[in-house]
């Protein structure tokens, strides 16, 4: 048995104790409510962000989307470019990209 599979079988019981006692909070009632987070997620991209031509590219695109947010230097540029594009972060005109001549 590798340690790890010790320590859950044989010390999980006081985590949980403690979880409830210290924190004041079930594991259960964290777990589920990570899991409909992570449902809701998943549902996003499904419904915004990936192909519908086939199964598989479908799985695989959600697969993408929910590592990309899972990722903590990409979400926090991806919150930032979202402040931008909302315009409460303003950019200087240094930064500002070239606007394109047509």
């Amino acid at each position: 048995m590798s340690a790890t599979l010790h320590s859950l079988y044989v010390h999980g019981h006081e985590y949980l104790e403690w979880a409830e006692d210290v924190v004041g909070v079930p594991l259960g009632a964290l777990s589920e409510s990570a899991m409909e987070c992570h449902n809701k997620t998943v549902k996003a991209m499904k419904e915004h962000h990936a192909r519908m031509d086939d199964l598989e590219h479908q799985s695989e695109d959600i697969l993408h989307g929910v590592m990309w947010r899972s990722d903590p230097l990409v979400l926090s540029y991806l919150e930032c470019v979202q402040r931008i594009k909302r315009g409460s972060i303003r950019m200087s005109r240094k930064e500002r990209p070239a606007a394109s001549v047509s």
